[in-house]
């Protein structure tokens, strides 16, 4: 899925492509015209497949011979899975992905404080399962058309957030491989990348990644309060001279206000309520299973 083929797909220019629902069809799967969608940094694709081997690779074994299961079980599991996740996967993706995007447009059109409320609280939900790839072209297009984005301003204090409390984690852990890996999450968050604070310390241990939101939801709403405004694209703290305004002095202090409101309550809240060393004991781990540990039986 994040094959550079599949990959060059999707960041094909789209004009003149057929469409469906208004999503382009930017591929063929044996004639059929399919929609490749961007699944770096999904994991809900992932998910997805991960389960549907299971079941599709039980199914195979009921109807394949014992003397083909070792070759063709794998070989039928894999191209089904494929199939189904690219064919269909796809296409639920960016509807659901658009369904979001329109409704983040519209909060943030009709009232900026409270869509900053909620855009600060819960945007990075739809970074974990890669739903936030259809919001990114209308930041684009905002910024090109106008010089700025609002929508860009308060995704940005989510990215704040999620830094600060892998920034937490590192200030209370007494594990020195946690100090580790956390520090880096907060220093890669703070540069308006977050995936490695949320998959590498926020979503595996204890409550981080709900309690870092609550910074993100308060940052967000102090800057539609404060009718932030972005000029540039790059997030989060290193971001920050996009915010300079030529029309509007203050909306620089309105992202140093709404940015330590963000880091303050994010960190407040992962520290006392979001974790402790004891939620390193209580990671469950998969069980490992091989689901063609049988094939051959």
């Amino acid at each position: 899925m994040v094959h550079p083929t599949i990959a060059a797909l999707w960041a094909a220019p789209t004009k003149g492509m057929s469409t469906f629902l208004g999503i382009p069809m930017n591929a063929t799967f044996f004639g059929l015209p399919i929609h490749i969608p961007q699944y770096t940094y999904s994991i809900f694709p992932i998910i997805f497949a991960a389960w549907l081997a299971r079941p599709v690779g039980n199914w195979l074994k009921k109807v394949l011979p014992l003397s083909l299961r070792s070759i063709f079980q794998p070989l039928f599991t894999v191209f089904i899975v494929t199939t189904a996740v690219l064919v269909v996967m796809g296409p639920v993706i960016s509807l659901i992905s658009s369904a979001f995007a329109s409704v983040i447009n519209l909060l943030v059109t009709s009232n900026e404080a409270i869509a900053g409320l909620i855009i600060g609280g819960l945007y990075q939900v739809l970074v974990i399962f890669g739903l936030h790839w259809m919001v990114v072209p209308i930041v684009s297009n905002d910024i090109a058309m106008t010089g700025h984005s609002v929508l860009n301003a308060l995704i940005n204090f989510t990215m704040i957030a999620q830094g600060t409390g892998a920034l937490a984690v590192w200030a209370k852990t007494k594990r020195a491989d946690i100090k580790g890996l956390s520090l880096a999450g907060a220093l890669s968050g703070y540069a308006g990348v977050t995936e490695p604070a949320m998959y590498g310390i926020n979503l595996k241990y204890g409550h981080v990644f709900w309690m870092a939101n609550i910074g993100g939801a308060v940052g967000g709403l102090i800057a539609g309060l404060f009718k932030i405004d972005m000029f540039g694209f790059t997030g989060s703290l290193i971001g920050f001279p996009s915010f300079f305004s030529k029309t509007n002095p203050n909306n620089i202090w309105a992202f140093v206000i709404a940015s330590v409101a963000t880091i303050v309550v994010s960190f407040i809240c992962v520290y006392f309520w979001g974790f402790s060393d004891a939620d390193l004991d209580k990671v469950k781990k998969a069980q490992k299973k091989n689901v063609f540990k049988d094939a051959t039986k």
